[in-house]
């Protein structure tokens, strides 16, 4: 595994927090850890990073119900976003591997909710 400088870690959690404040429309962002651990610390310093301007809300993924690997199915139940929101997603490494499957395969059929949505969606 590469090893990811300090500075190249701020700068690219700046980048993260520039989309979230400047977005008008929402968006899909990846962001790429190690482990469950690093995402929740990466989206705890985001979360502070835009605590004035972004309303964040959480969704974890989970294998049952089914509903649970439907990232689309939960954006059609949340309330239309504030003027910046965004939408942390959490659990998409920890799924076995037939629900990541299906997981991935609902993101794809879903991208035209994610479009629309409003939402900032970050995939951890």
């Amino acid at each position: 595994m590469a090893v990811v400088s300090l500075s190249e870690q701020v700068k690219a959690l700046k980048e993260i927090a520039l989309h979230l404040h400047h977005a008008e429309r929402g968006g899909l962002l990846f962001v790429s850890t190690p482990d469950a651990a690093a995402d929740a610390a990466i989206a705890a310093e985001l979360r502070l990073w835009v605590l004035d301007e972004v309303q964040v809300l959480d969704f974890t993924f989970h294998p049952e119900p089914v509903e649970l690997l439907s990232l689309s199915h939960h954006l059609r139940g949340l309330p239309p976003p504030q003027e910046k929101s965004a939408l942390f997603v959490f659990g998409l490494d920890e799924l076995p591997p037939e629900a990541r499957k299906t997981c991935i395969n609902a993101l794809n059929w879903g991208r035209e909710r994610l479009a629309w949505a409003g939402y900032s969606v970050l995939l951890f």
